[in-house]
C-alpha cells in the first residue's frame, strides 16, 4: 500500500511531467515565432539567420519531441513505489536528458525546473532521506544528485559541441582552456566519472562500506570533476553554457557535501564508540527516543519534554546516533545504518 510520503513524492513527480509537457508547448510556440523573426532567433540562439531554419528542424523540434515524451512519462507515473537502482536510473537518466535538452533549445527552458523536480524526487524516492539529521542515506543522496547534475552539464556541452560541428556559426562557448585538452574527450571522461559516483554511492551504502572512505572517495572525485571543469575556458557566447556551469557547479557542491556528511559521520561514529564505554554514558542523539522532541540541553540525563532517561546501556531498543526505536536484537540501525556496539 502506498504511503503518505510515497503519495506526495508522486505528485511531485507529476507537477514535473506537467512542467516539462508546459514547457514544450510554449517552447514550440515561441520558436515558431522566432523562425518567422530571423533576428529575435539569431539573437536567443547565437546562429546565424541563414542556419535558423535548419537548426529549429534538425535540433530545437527533435528535443521538443523528446522533452515533451519524458513529460508524458513523468505525468502518467501511476505509482512511486519499490524504486530500485535500476529503476532510478531509468528515470534519472530521463530527467538528465530532459535537463540538457532544455537547456539547449532555450525555448521550452520551463521544462528544467520540471525536470528538475522530477529528478529531485526520484531520488528522495529511491534513498528515503528525512533531512531532519545527516546520516548516510542524506550522504548518498547527494552524491547521486550531484552526480546526475554533472553528467547533464557534460551531455550539454558533448551536444553543444556536436551541433557547432553542423552548424558552423553556431555559437559554441566552449573554447581552449589550462593546457591542451580534446573538446570530446574531457566531457566524455566526465560524463564516465560522474555515472561512477551515481552508482557507488548506493552500492557503498548498501554493503554498508566504512564512511571515511566513502566520504575520501568522494571528495577525491569532486576534486577531480571541478579539476576538468577548470580546464574549460567558458566564453559565454552561448545562453545554454550559463545554464551547463551552474548545474557543473552545484553538482559538484552537492557531491562534495555528501563527502563531508560521510567524512562527518565517520568521525562521530569514533568518539561515540569511545564515549559509550562506561554504562552509564549519556547518549549522543538529537532527538529523544520516547517522544522523538529535539533535545536542547546536551547535560540533562533526562528529556525535558517526557521526563523520561536518556542514559545509554547496550541493548536498549532505541539507536544511540538517530534516537529512534529499533529492534532489541538489531545489529545495525534500519533508519540510520549506525552499528550501536
Amino acid at each position: 500500500m502506498e504511503t503518505e510520503g510515497e503519495a506526495k513524492l508522486l505528485r511531485v513527480v507529476r507537477l514535473g511531467g506537467y512542467l516539462i509537457l508546459a514547457g514544450t508547448f510554449i517552447g514550440f510556440s515561441l520558436g515558431v515565432y522566432a523562425l518567422f523573426n530571423p533576428k529575435l532567433f539569431s539573437a536567443t540562439i547565437s546562429i546565424s539567420i541563414y542556419e535558423a531554419t535548419s537548426f529549429f528542424l534538425s535540433v530545437c523540434l527533435p528535443s521538443l519531441i523528446f522533452t515533451a515524451v519524458v513529460g508524458y512519462v513523468f505525468a502518467t507515473m501511476p505509482r512511486l513505489r519499490n524504486v530500485d537502482l535500476r529503476r532510478v536510473t531509468l528515470l534519472s537518466v530521463l530527467s538528465l536528458l530532459c535537463l540538457a535538452l532544455s537547456s539547449l533549445t532555450l525555448f521550452g527552458l520551463i521544462s528544467f525546473p520540471g525536470g528538475l523536480l522530477a529528478l529531485t524526487a526520484t531520488l528522495i524516492a529511491h534513498m528515503k532521506p528525512t533531512f531532519k539529521f545527516f546520516t548516510r542515506r542524506e550522504a548518498c543522496f547527494f552524491v547521486e544528485m550531484g552526480a546526475l547534475l554533472v553528467a547533464s552539464f557534460s551531455v550539454l556541452f558533448l551536444l553543444i559541441r556536436f551541433i557547432s560541428v553542423l552548424f558552423p556559426t553556431y555559437a559554441m562557448g566552449l573554447l581552449p582552456g589550462l593546457g591542451y585538452y580534446d573538446p570530446v574527450l574531457v566531457p566524455t571522461i566526465v560524463t564516465i566519472v560522474a555515472f561512477l559516483a551515481f552508482f557507488m554511492a548506493p552500492v557503498l551504502y548498501s554493503h554498508g562500506v566504512d564512511t571515511r572512505l566513502c566520504g575520501e572517495l568522494f571528495l577525491v572525485i569532486s576534486a577531480a570533476l571541478a579539476v576538468m571543469g577548470i580546464m574549460y575556458k567558458y566564453a559565454y557566447f552561448n545562453a545554454s553554457v550559463y545554464l551547463g556551469v551552474l548545474m557543473e557547479g552545484v553538482g559538484i557542491l552537492l557531491i562534495l557535501v555528501g563527502a563531508l556528511v560521510n567524512i562527518k559521520l565517520s568521525m562521530e561514529k569514533v568518539s561515540t564508540r569511545a564515549f559509550f564505554l562506561p554504562p552509564s554514558s549519556f547518549r549522543r542523539g538529537r532527538y529523544c527516543p520516547y517522544c522523538g522532541i529535539l533535545l536542547t540541553d546536551d547535560s540533562s540525563p533526562t528529556c525535558s519534554s517526557c521526563g523520561r532517561s536518556l542514559t545509554w546501556r547496550r541493548g536498549a531498543p532505541f539507536c544511540p546516533y538517530c534516537g529512534r526505536i529499533v529492534p532489541g536484537d538489531a545489529r545495525t540501525c534500519p533508519h540510520c545504518n549506525e552499528t550501536p556496539s
